[in-house]
């Protein structure tokens, strides 16, 4: 599997990226070394329409990619933020239920947010998600759902905890899709060939500076090898040296507590 190799330490991706350079200078050495220059030149003019026909297409796809991983990004940067907002607006709300209640959905929030930093969030990280997170989560939503408000202000303050924990609720099942479902390795493997092949159609062509050639060749293969590998670390928001932190939920402990 693509998204087991691992590539989320930073200096693996910079060594694996160095490895793509080096391997398709060498194969330049090696297919000029092999035929004759007059021989490739006599491509140049054919060469040159595929290879702005496949570079073009490449180029296309490869920056659709990397712009989806970049969008799903941000998305779970946004249901982390929201999760985090949500859940103070129930955690405040509760201070107006009566003091058994409470305690009991204060107490539950509470764990459950420790739950996500200590073990969910790690989890994460390998593409899973904590069983015991999402039972306390569980139990927070029937706790929640079978309150019964008395007094009046109970009874204005319930609907907008319940609208707040709803809101919890689906930026959660939005955090753990993201989570779930990223770039299988089919597209993966079809990105990687792509690359190959648009590298590989520079090697047919020739030119009298060699040193000059070299330079382009490298620079086409940092900057493909670059943006897939961008698109590999923002495809895992939860892992790799772009990891999203789990600040909002520290944060929102230390806020439970300005509650009390």
């Amino acid at each position: 599997m693509i998204n087991k190799i691992q590539l989320d330490n930073p200096w693996v991706g910079i060594l694996t990226i160095i490895v793509v350079i080096i391997l398709s200078l060498v194969l330049q050495q090696q297919i000029q070394a092999k035929f004759d220059k007059r021989r490739l030149e006599i491509c140049h003019e054919v060469g040159s329409y595929y290879m702005s026909a496949v570079g073009t297409l490449y180029a296309i796809i490869l920056g659709l990619v990397v712009n989806d991983a970049s969008v799903k990004y941000d998305d779970a940067r946004k249901y982390i933020e929201q999760e985090a907002n949500a859940l103070i607006q129930v955690y405040a709300c509760a201070n107006s239920l009566s003091e058994e209640s409470k305690l009991s959905i204060q107490g539950k929030l509470n764990n459950y947010v420790r739950d996500v930093i200590d073990i969910e969030w790690d989890k994460m990280a390998s593409g899973e998600h904590s069983i015991t997170t999402a039972t306390l989560f569980a139990n927070l939503t029937k706790e929640i759902g079978h309150i019964e408000p008395v007094t009046e202000n109970q009874k204005a303050i319930y609907p907008r905890m319940l609208d707040s924990f709803a809101s919890a609720a689906e930026s959660r099942r939005g955090r753990i899709y993201i989570t779930d479902y990223g770039m299988q390795s089919v597209e993966w493997i079809s990105m990687i060939i792509g690359g190959v092949i648009t590298i590989s159609f520079t090697m047919f062509f020739v030119i009298d500076n060699i040193v000059a050639q070299k330079i382009m060749t490298t620079m086409i293969a940092l900057i493909l090898s670059m943006n897939l590998y961008i698109a590999y670390l923002l495809n895992n928001p939860f892992t790799g040296g772009l990891r999203l932190p789990d600040d909002y939920f520290v944060k929102l402990l230390e806020t439970f507590s300005k509650y009390n």
